[in-house]
C-alpha cells in the first residue's frame, strides 16, 4: 500500500514550514492599517485601493515567503496567472518609481516584519 499524502486544505496550516507568517493575521493587520476588511481584500472587487493592497501583499509573499504563485492563487482564490501578474506589476512600478506604490508597499513590509517576529524567538 502506499501512503497518501494529507491536503492542506483538510489540516490548515499542515504545510507551513517553522517561520512561516501567518497568512490570515498578515492579512488582518494590513486591512486594519489600511482600513479594509479582509473580506474585501479577499473579494473580487476591483475597487484601485483594494486591487493595489492585493497585489503589494502578494509582491510581499512572493519575495519574503518564498510562496509560489500556484499557492497564492489557491489561498486568494484566483488564478496563479492572476497572482503572477499582480507581482509583476508591483516590480514594474517600483521599477520605474511611483511614489503611491512605494508608500504602499513600505507599509506592508513594516507589517510584515512585524507579524514575521511577534511572539518567535530570534537566534540574533
Amino acid at each position: 500500500m502506499s501512503a497518501k499524502r494529507i491536503s492542506p486544505y483538510v489540516y490548515p496550516g499542515l504545510d507551513l514550514v517553522p517561520g512561516d507568517i501567518d497568512i490570515a493575521n498578515f492579512l488582518a493587520a494590513v486591512g486594519q492599517r489600511h482600513n479594509v476588511k479582509v473580506t474585501e481584500m479577499m473579494s473580487v472587487c476591483r475597487d484601485q485601493k483594494l486591487v493595489e493592497l492585493r497585489q503589494c501583499v502578494w509582491y510581499v509573499l512572493y519575495h519574503r515567503e518564498k510562496k509560489n504563485y500556484s499557492r497564492l492563487g489557491r489561498y486568494f482564490n484566483r488564478d496563479h496567472a492572476t497572482v503572477l501578474y499582480g507581482v509583476k506589476k508591483v516590480q514594474n512600478l517600483l521599477s520605474i518609481g511611483d511614489d503611491q506604490m512605494k508608500e504602499v508597499l513600505k507599509s506592508i513590509l513594516l507589517i510584515y516584519k512585524n507579524c514575521k517576529h511577534y511572539g518567535q524567538a530570534t537566534d540574533d
